[in-house]
């Protein structure tokens, strides 16, 4: 039976309207998924070319490509951190980074969505949390073009090299110094096991020398799987790669009186 309601004004009835139509399930939100992704990947494109264009690697730099780990400076002479590893791959682009990055914030953000639900009284700030929500993305997103734990920028023209270390997305030491205190550049190799050697990880450390002490400029993540052997050496194009790299950095700052030998700085291009 259907009632009518009276109105204030007699002799006026209306009906009650028809039910919204459930637009639920799971396509919409696979749909608002995909579409996230898929902006996270053009911006990452779009980003990149920009700085490749504003900053493009000449044969002195093309070797420290690959210690740069995906990361962005206003430079074309920099090394960073990895920060962020995996043991699907060696090479984690910002993209990755970034829903790597994202793990810990989401997981956090969806306990207090429901505890805000639950509460009658929050439900109305649940508006204002999914901003907040979005203004955590942005900072993660920035975070992984811009922020590994430790950015190591050449300053060719000043001859000075500066070692950046970030907490928190935050500065939390800065070391300036002039090219003519480096003596030279070394590697190392070090080995971290995780999950009962289910995922073990192999790094190749670089540092620079200053007055006898050694200091960390940069890694890169070159090998990744269960039970690696941890003193095997680096396969042949790594070590390569590695050769050309510290090679480079001493061409920069002056230290190789030889000269650059183009089909080795080639290596790392």
């Amino acid at each position: 039976m259907v009632r009518f309601c009276r109105t204030r004004y007699f002799g006026e009835m209306e009906s009650p309207k028809p039910a919204a139509k459930d637009k639920g399930g799971c396509a919409p939100l696979l749909i608002r998924v995909a579409i996230g992704v898929a902006v996270i990947l053009a911006i990452d494109y779009g980003v990149t070319k920009f700085f490749e264009s504003k900053y493009p690697h000449d044969i002195y730099t093309n070797p420290l490509i690959p210690f740069e780990n995906y990361y962005l400076a206003p430079t074309d002479a920099f090394l960073a951190s990895e920060g962020v590893t995996s043991e699907f791959t060696d090479d984690v682009g910002v993209t990755a980074r970034f829903f790597v990055l994202m793990i810990l914030p989401t997981a956090c953000m969806v306990i207090i969505a429901i505890v805000l639900f639950i509460i009658p009284f929050t439900k109305k700030l649940l508006d204002y949390f999914w901003y907040a929500f979005g203004a955590v993305a942005i900072l993660i997103l920035i975070q992984s073009f811009f922020i590994p734990p430790v950015l190591t920028i050449f300053d060719r023209d000043k001859k000075v090299m500066t070692v950046y270390k970030h907490e928190w997305m935050m500065v939390a030491s800065k070391t300036e110094i002039p090219f003519e205190k480096i003596s030279d550049f070394t590697s190392e190799t070090h080995f971290v096991s995780g999950f009962g050697h289910y995922d073990d990880i192999r790094y190749v450390d670089l540092f620079a020398i200053v007055d006898g002490e050694r200091i960390f400029i940069a890694d890169n993540q070159v090998g990744s799987g269960r039970s690696l052997d941890e003193n095997a050496p680096l396969l042949k194009w790594q070590q390569q790669e590695l050769d050309a790299a510290i090679l480079a950095l001493k061409i920069m700052i002056g230290k190789n009186p030889m000269g650059p030998p183009p089909e080795l700085l080639q290596n790392g291009e």
